[in-house]
């Protein structure tokens, strides 16, 4: 019997007919495809721009966490190299960048380990190095002191790119060399020796200074800095050059050293976390939260030793979530750059009664010079007038509602929350406009020290008496207790006083802050004092339109006999915190506001700083 011959060549080789066949069809196509066909270019250079525009991303977050970006990496080092794909140090002359030009740029290799990605993301479509080059005043590294702008961005980048005839001056580019990778370096496999560049015998100039070396050939490296070139391909030219993509461009990058500014050298948050306790009963929505305390060293300012990088504290904000991108509304009252100390007002959306709330406090971070936060914002539609009494008089609502001294006005002084004013037997204030507008239910409360608790004082008068002009709904001291009056006539000797009085349950002593509220639903009245209920309900028909403070300061009666103003019961002391708004606060959110605005410290936790990572 002859032998079966096809048999044989399937078992010697380990293939069947087809399967070889199949094999030299594939590996036709392979040397196919290693030639650098215009159809394959356009295939790898478009490859290159995709991955290019991806490490502008990197560079892009990396600057954000950091707030500058990263040095090159040495192209010379072997991939098994620990410090593979590791940036320079920042550093006078990024040191182990393969070159850097008398302008201050440094050349090399993406940074990919420092910015955290793959390997691959070094090497471009023809598997050579994509070089990086970067002004050194955007990682700190220039001749003039470590690389530090006095603004946030930068006017004069050194890097300028020729784009098709125009010029652009940038922080930073991107260069593949193209398929012919003449200058491109060449990646070294192993753990050890230098990796070089590769050298094809080009001529061309604009491919030379890419590559940042002489004309004419070979890879001398220029004296000075050449402007990166892009063009349209070639039958010399084959490089690709990205310097910006639709989103952003890498002139306008703002910049920090942290030789330069003392600060950690990336933005930091603390996370607040709101005890769920002093919340109680039910959930508060659009709530303002006191932030209060100093918190030192670290929210001083950098000149003071601490990382606040913005003399007036901007870059302190709030936010909803740890990466800071989902800014909070938040009134800055007070901030003292020198101590860290910082009073500010945070709307949270919702305040949890039953699981805690975590917002984040974000600092440090030198890219912020315009104040972020949101005065306004932070007050609801229903607040009509928000007096934090903090040295100024002015209403933080968007309705502005001024306040008038008819005779003397009273001090700024040192207050339960920041400032406060001193209020005295010839001082009051009232507002010209209409705090209430004339609703049936709102809520006005204040803090309130009196000096002394003898006598009738007025702290609040809240309403009038529709029928004749009469203040009432006046909240203040009767002989040591906490009172409401219902109705005070009678502004004049001729007169007496009349009209029911509502006692406290509380007695408030003198020199001590109280918290007191006063809420109208619809002509039933409650007291609050130190966020608990005083007394029983009380009604009386009166409408809320006005405010005094201080006093009981209003037109009266109508009558000729009874014409002018008058001022009576004035208060003694200090008064904080003067609020009107047009919706009856529940106790839970009184009980809420006495709890965090009477103990800050205790309302929250602040937790470690920890590193911005975006």
């Amino acid at each position: 019997m002859k032998p079966d011959n096809r048999r044989f060549l399937k078992s010697a080789s380990g293939f069947s007919l087809i399967q070889i066949s199949i094999i030299l069809t594939v590996a036709g196509l392979l040397m196919v495809a290693v030639l650098p066909s215009p159809q394959t270019r356009l295939q790898s250079d478009a490859g290159n721009v995709t991955k290019m525009n991806a490490i502008l991303l990197a560079l892009r977050e990396y600057q954000a966490t950091n707030g500058y970006l990263p040095c090159p990496s040495s192209p010379t080092l072997p991939t098994g190299n620990s410090n593979y794909g590791v940036a320079s140090s920042p550093g006078t002359n990024c040191p182990s960048a393969a070159k850097v030009s008398s302008n201050n740029i440094a050349i090399g290799m993406v940074p990919v380990k420092t910015m955290g990605l793959s390997y691959d993301y070094a090497l471009d479509s023809y598997g050579r190095d994509i070089t990086y080059a970067v002004d050194i005043n955007a990682n700190g590294g220039a001749a003039t002191g470590m690389g530090c702008w006095a603004t946030t961005s930068i006017s004069s980048p050194a890097i300028t790119v020729t784009d098709h005839g125009a010029s652009k001056s940038v922080v930073a580019v991107l260069v593949s060399h193209g398929a012919d990778g003449y200058g491109a370096w060449l990646p070294l496999q192993g753990s050890s020796g230098t990796a070089s560049r590769l050298d094809n015998g080009s001529k061309d100039t604009n491919q030379a200074d890419n590559a940042q070396v002489a004309h004419g050939g070979g890879l001398t490296w220029n004296s000075s800095f050449a402007s990166f070139e892009i063009q349209d391909a070639g039958t010399t030219f084959d490089d690709v050059v990205v310097y910006q993509n639709p989103q952003w461009n890498l002139a306008a990058l703002p910049v920090k050293q942290t030789a330069c500014v003392g600060g950690g050298g990336a933005p930091y948050y603390r996370a607040i976390t709101i005890d769920h306790t002093k919340v109680p009963n039910t959930d508060q929505t659009s709530f303002p939260v006191l932030f209060s305390g100093t918190y030192s060293p670290y929210l001083k300012t950098v000149a003071n030793g601490g990382k606040v990088q913005n003399a007036s504290g901007y870059d302190i904000t709030f936010t909803s979530d740890a990466a800071g991108t989902h800014l909070l509304p938040f009134e800055r009252e007070n901030y003292n750059a020198t101590t860290g100390e910082i009073e500010a007002w945070v709307q949270i959306p919702t305040v949890s009664h039953t699981t805690d709330t975590v917002i984040y406090l974000q600092y440090d971070n030198v890219a912020i010079t315009t104040d972020k936060s949101n005065t306004t914002g932070t007050w609801d539609a229903n607040y009509k007038a928000v007096y934090h009494f903090n040295g100024a008089l002015t209403d933080s609502t968007s309705n502005a509602v001024a306040l008038t001294a008819p005779t003397s006005p009273p001090t700024a002084t040192t207050g339960q929350i920041a400032g406060a004013q001193a209020f005295t037997s010839t001082t009051c204030l009232y507002s010209a406009a209409s705090i209430i507008g004339g609703a049936t239910t709102y809520t006005m409360s204040a803090w309130a020290s009196p000096s002394s608790t003898a006598g009738v004082q007025t702290v609040l008068t809240v309403g009038y008496d529709t029928s004749n002009s009469w203040p009432s709904g006046m909240i203040g001291w009767q002989e040591n207790s906490m009172i409401v009056n219902t109705t005070w006539q009678g502004f004049d000797d001729s007169d007496s006083v009349s009209g029911g009085y509502f006692g406290s349950t509380v007695n408030v002593s003198a020199n001590t802050w109280a918290y007191i509220t006063l809420v109208d639903t619809a002509g039933s009245y409650q007291l609050y004092v130190n966020g608990v209920p005083s007394g029983s309900p009380f009604s009386f028909s009166a409408s809320g339109s006005l405010l005094d403070i201080g006093c009981r300061y209003q037109q009266h009666h109508t009558a000729s006999n009874h014409s002018g103003y008058a001022f009576l019961n004035p208060f003694t002391g200090l008064i904080d915190e003067v609020r009107g708004s047009i919706v009856a606060r529940s106790a839970d959110w009184i009980k809420t506001e006495y709890n965090n605005q009477s103990s800050p410290g205790t309302f929250y936790t602040v937790g470690a700083e920890t590193p911005v990572s975006r």
